[in-house]
């Protein structure tokens, strides 16, 4: 056989030049080539012979159509050999699809996927020139190679995650070899799915799921919950909800999760477990061109492992994953790419460490229902890559009395000066885990980093106490309170109250409450003295879910007057016309929605409009007080996110006394010693401001533990005047500190009772 051109053969003419088989002894090969039907087509050359001599393949002239060729060799020149002609099939292009969706790995577009074979043209081993090239950036790879016809070979498949692989790599699919007998035609081999889901011997185009149903199509979806630090998959379980008729927005399908590789020791990733997936059945009667509904959308869920399949959104353990995936169905099985839950997945960077301890005060938990004494508190520390794992450390009470609970002092790795180190409580209840309630006012962003709370990492290698103690709803160290899962003790009668005035502040302050699912209902100071007029209805699982039938807000909710709240002095309204609206549920203790610990949100005209610009996911969670059977639960529009409605003090229920003094803009920045001083129980503090920027103004007390946030927005220049109201406080000395910019000034208050 000569070999004309180095490496593998890739097309008809090298493949017609292999089959020459020279003579013994010969030293040079000349070849024509004949079409079989016309005579003229053998090939002549410069020298006027009907023979080449072989260079390259280029210099033969032949073609892929030739069915026969012919060649003489020679010893010494031109003509001393013997010719002859032989029948001759041109090799034929054959085409391989393959599928990765069945490989439990983190496979993307830049994947090394290969045949290995047996043929001429491939090899057992990782020098196999048959590398799959990928269509799409999904799971669907192809490969075409030409082999002669009428030959057998058996090859598989060989996957890895890297993109480039050594002999000693592991990647074999599990299962016989696959074969395949070359036809007489260029040829496209139905998809195949790659082979590691299964360690029997399948049929040769199985997938990982059931096919074959003729009135349906499959859409194979699947995630990587490594993409979520919290998840236990002894707890938890992993649902989809979308657009498909199965769920409907309302109910998710369960996921399960993929085995190891199924050949044993060819498996590269350690986390495989980590990947769910599930087959979603589409009515093929859905797909014609011009249907809406074959465009699917969708979004994985996370459930308490027991919690059902329609539970509320605002119930389950995670939503948060801001993508919602979608693609176009097409009419045959498919699969969509491995996601990452959340997003995308970063391993851990930092290399500080420094030791915590964790004190909470119980007591607003306990008032509140959330927390009795024997129950279990926990905190989990280092969430959201803040340190090289999630520390889960339990709490203990502090002397027989009170409600102090505190950890022992906990050594973390992997945090970063400069950075936060995010943490969080939790109570146990019949064996799982409730998640405190709480949201970081401060924090810009919509991931879960939003629900976290923070502690700034100043030095390394010290030990810090973190004092999560403080009355006021808008601290980042305020107590920590939860929702409790208990069943009620008796059927109770609850009015819900909504005080509006919080919103007419915000609007006179010329700030806007936005509607963050639509524009409806979005307001503006203009809007300041309509609001009242708009009223107020309240939604979620505690009056029945957030679905409405016309849709889950706006006009939607507006239009169920059954969720409508009313200050006319009825439903349960005690003084019409004082800007507090009512509404009156009955809650019965056999019934589905029988749990002390209860979730709502209010909405002015109807509009999801009271979390503040970006409040996705912060809700009210109030728990029931089912001593009697009748109870109220009392809230100010707004207190979920009362950072945001800055022009309303939501620990006292009034007005925040924040006013411009002039027009006047100072040249330079000052704070002035408060007024009167001492004082009971409120405060004037005066301060200026020569440019725009942030402004804070907080209380601390005399063990630098901050009390009291009384300015935290972006000013324009100006002179200011704050009133504090510490009537919360006790007597005793306190200090107040203003920062602007670079501008940092602290000066000491007391506060006589």
């Amino acid at each position: 056989t000569i070999n004309v051109a180095p490496g593998p053969i890739t097309s008809p003419l090298q493949q017609q030049v292999a089959q020459v088989q020279a003579l013994p002894g010969t030293s040079i090969v000349y070849v024509s080539g004949f079409d079989g039907t016309n005579p003229a087509s053998w090939k002549s050359t410069d020298d006027g012979a009907t023979w080449t001599k072989l260079v390259t393949p280029a210099n033969t002239g032949a073609q892929a159509s030739l069915s026969q060729i012919s060649f003489i060799s020679e010893t010494q020149g031109f003509g001393a050999g013997t010719r002859q002609v032989l029948n001759y099939s041109p090799p034929v292009k054959v085409t391989f699809l393959a599928n990765t969706a069945g490989v439990p790995d983190t496979m993307k577009a830049t994947s090394f996927v290969q045949i290995r074979g047996g043929a001429k043209n491939l090899t057992w081993d990782n020098f196999s020139p048959a590398r799959m090239t990928n269509t799409g950036g999904g799971d669907y790879w192809t490969y075409s190679g030409y082999f002669p016809v009428g030959t057998s070979f058996n090859y598989k498949f060989f996957t890895n995650a890297k993109s480039a692989i050594t002999g000693a790599d592991n990647g074999w699919e599990a299962g016989n070899d696959r074969p395949i007998t070359v036809g007489d035609n260029d040829t496209t081999i139905n998809l195949q799915y790659v082979n590691a889901f299964s360690s029997s011997n399948l049929p040769q185009f199985a997938a990982p799921f059931l096919t074959g149903k003729t009135d349906t199509v499959v859409a194979y979806l699947r995630v990587n919950m490594k993409g979520y630090e919290a998840f236990d998959p002894t707890k938890h379980k992993v649902g989809v909800r979308g657009s498909f008729a199965a769920s409907n927005w309302g109910t998710s399908l369960i996921m399960k999760p993929e085995s190891p590789h199924a050949n044993s020791g060819q498996g590269n990733y350690a986390d495989a477990d980590k990947i769910y997936n599930l087959a979603v059945y589409w009515k093929r009667s859905l797909l014609d061109s011009t249907s809406a509904e074959k465009t699917m959308r969708y979004k994985f869920v996370i459930h308490n492992i027991n919690a059902p399949v329609t539970e509320d959104w605002s119930l389950m353990v995670d939503n948060k994953d801001v993508n919602q995936y979608e693609f176009t169905m097409p009419k045959k099985d498919t699969t969509a790419l491995w996601k990452w839950y959340g997003g995308f997945y970063n391993p851990p960077t930092g290399k500080d460490t420094i030791t915590v301890k964790f004190r909470v005060d119980l007591s607003t938990a306990t008032q509140q229902k959330g927390f009795k004494a024997g129950d279990t508190v926990i905190v989990k520390s280092g969430w959201d890559l803040s340190a090289n794992q999630i520390y889960i450390d339990t709490l203990k009470k502090v002397g027989l009395l009170g409600t102090i609970y505190e950890t022992p002092n906990r050594l973390i790795r992997g945090v970063t000066v400069g950075a936060t180190l995010n943490y969080q409580y939790y109570s146990i209840y019949n064996l799982t885990e409730v998640r405190e309630i709480f949201y970081d006012f401060d924090y810009t962003k919509t991931d879960n980093a939003a629900e976290r709370r923070k502690l700034l990492v100043t030095a390394k290698n010290v030990t810090v106490t973190i004092a999560d103690t403080s009355v006021f709803v808008d601290n980042m160290r305020r107590r920590p309170t939860f929702q409790s899962k208990a069943r009620l003790a008796r059927n109770v009668n609850v009015t819900f109250t909504c005080d509006l005035r919080s919103a007419y502040f915000h609007l006179l302050n010329n700030d806007t409450i936005f509607a963050i699912q639509s524009s409806y209902k979005t307001l503006t100071n203009a809007d300041k003295d309509s609001i009242y007029g708009f009223g107020v209805w309240i939604n979620g699982p505690a009056v029945g879910g957030w679905g409405n039938t016309n849709g889950d807000w706006g006009l939607g909710l507006r239009e169920n007057l059954a969720k409508k709240m009313f200050d006319d002095g009825t439903n349960g309204d005690k003084i019409a016309g004082d800007r507090t609206y009512s509404m009156r549920v009955k809650f019965f203790r056999d019934s589905a929605n029988n749990t002390v610990g209860q979730v709502f949100k209010f909405g002015i005209g109807g509009g999801d409009n009271e979390a503040g610009k970006g409040g996705f996911g912060n809700n009210h969670v109030r728990n029931i007080d089912d001593a009697d059977t009748i109870a109220t639960i009392a809230e100010d529009f707004g207190s979920i996110n009362p950072k945001y409605y800055r022009a309303w003090n939501f620990t006292t229920s009034k007005p925040t006394s924040v006013e411009r003094i002039d027009n006047v803009i100072p040249v330079v920045y000052e704070l002035s010693q408060n007024y009167p001083n001492p004082f009971n129980p409120s405060t004037t503090i005066n301060y200026s401001i020569p440019t725009e920027g942030r402004v804070t103004l907080k209380i601390y007390n005399m063990l630098g533990q901050e009390v009291a946030t009384v300015v935290n927005e972006t000013m324009v220049a100006g002179r200011y005047a704050a009133t504090f109201d510490a009537s919360k406080l006790a007597s005793g000395a306190y200090v107040y500190r203003i920062q602007a910019g670079s501008f940092v000034s602290v000066k000491k208050m007391m506060l006589l009772k």
